[in-house]
């Protein structure tokens, strides 16, 4: 059955191939989309609004945004930029006429996940993946626990396939939708190409080693994102945890840790800001003020108060190293460790040679760890900080340069 339904998506791929031949690519149009089509969020947004505000800069015409929510539309159109709903008919002018389709997570619909933008349509246009994670040390793709029990049980088959990727621009190009294997990659530095070729398996020159948008200045804030940042103020210390997704069950109920722990929030005058992965089931639906303790919901964008917070807690997610670029201190609470190295995704890297603070197991260490660390969080680094931060971070602060290396890594 498998086969078959990549026979078919194959077929359908050149159909779209040959159709994209009668579109007339314009590179003063950009497209953009993030997370799904859900959300303002990220790499995408960061880089959609200084290019907004720069058109006549840059010989722009239209930098469109195109979401499945209706809300998001509607913000984005009263920020003053231009945004579609993704499947109306402007939305679908727009991926056949723009030059650059840009997006910073899934391509297109993959059945698990729906697409930042159409991307079947993304043929014979400039495809850029800003990507969202930097450094990250969990499995992803080809360097998951879940591709490496598929290579030991076909490891000939996967090695054609590898080969195919890395030396086959026409297998590139339809084995996805939109010739998405075929993309260009944001990195930052040679360490991080590494890690993407180690997951994607592109040409070298296919990686546009730079920096991230989101660590430049954003433009302009949300109404939501300034409510939060002046809520930040009243207190004394902020702490944000971002836990990553995990696909099997998991021991961490986010909505519980905050108020387990709110007497030593309370006594030190730290606000606990927690936001669940967009992938995570308990994601919260609203803004929640409940004590010492924010929760974000789902569609808000962290990037805009990382370089506000005192500390972060996290665990396997590469929001460490977002952090690390802001100086900000980390703490790893860890309750299922060794189950997550053996899981699905487990772990690309050596955990250790990456995390840079140390490893919580329980919620009572989490708790101690805040008290020793809120007033000296340098205190709490590892001697691997600074040489971590220097292995996936550069200090490119420039978003016109950013867009330069861009444009001329993919002309």
């Amino acid at each position: 059955m498998k086969v078959i339904k990549k026979i078919i998506s194959i077929f359908s791929n050149i159909f779209y191939a040959l159709c994209s031949f009668f579109y007339k690519r314009d590179k003063s149009i950009i497209l953009f989309g993030a997370w799904s089509g859900e959300k303002f969020c990220d790499n995408s947004r960061y880089l959609f609004q200084f290019l907004s505000e720069n058109k006549e800069k840059f010989g722009l015409t239209n930098v469109v945004w195109v979401t499945r929510k209706q809300e998001v539309c509607s913000q984005i159109i009263s920020m003053g930029y231009e945004s579609y709903m993704i499947n109306s008919k402007e939305s679908l002018f727009y991926h056949k006429k723009a030059g650059y389709h840009i997006i910073c997570s899934f391509p297109h619909d993959s059945g698990i996940y729906l697409g930042d933008i159409l991307g079947k349509y993304s043929y014979g246009a400039i495809k850029i993946n800003l990507w969202h994670g930097v450094g990250g040390m969990k499995g992803v793709a080809r360097s998951s626990n879940e591709y490496k029990k598929i290579r030991e049980r076909s490891p000939i088959i996967c090695e054609i396939k590898e080969y195919l990727q890395c030396h086959c621009k026409l297998f590139r190009l339809i084995v996805e939708p939109g010739g998405w294997d075929n993309c260009y990659y944001l990195s930052t530095t040679k360490s991080e190409t590494d890690l993407l070729n180690m997951r994607y398996l592109l040409p070298k020159n296919h990686y546009i080693e730079s920096n991230f948008p989101r660590n430049c200045a954003c433009v302009r804030f949300t109404e939501n994102e300034i409510v939060v940042k002046n809520m930040m103020k009243k207190f004394d210390y902020i702490v944000l945890y971002l836990p990553t997704f995990r696909s099997e069950n998991s021991p961490i109920n986010i909505n519980e840790i905050g108020h387990k722990i709110s007497s030593t929030l309370i006594e030190n005058n730290i606000l606990w800001i927690q936001k669940a992965h967009s992938a995570d089931p308990s994601n919260i639906l609203s803004y929640d003020l409940v004590g010492n303790v924010l929760s974000l919901n789902s569609e808000f964008d962290i990037n805009v108060i990382m370089p506000d917070i005192t500390l972060l807690v996290t665990d396997y997610s590469s929001v460490a190293n977002d952090a690390m670029y802001h100086k900000k201190t980390v703490l790893y609470y860890v309750p299922d460790y060794d189950d997550y190295k053996k899981g699905s995704r487990g772990f690309a890297i050596n955990p250790d040679d990456v995390m840079c603070g140390p490893k919580l197991y329980t919620i009572e260490q989490l708790s101690d760890a805040l008290e020793k660390y809120i007033f000296k969080p340098e205190s709490a680094r590892l001697s691997n900080y600074e040489s971590v931060r220097n292995r996936f971070w550069n200090d490119i602060d420039s978003m016109e340069i950013i867009w330069n290396d861009i444009k001329r890594a993919t002309e």
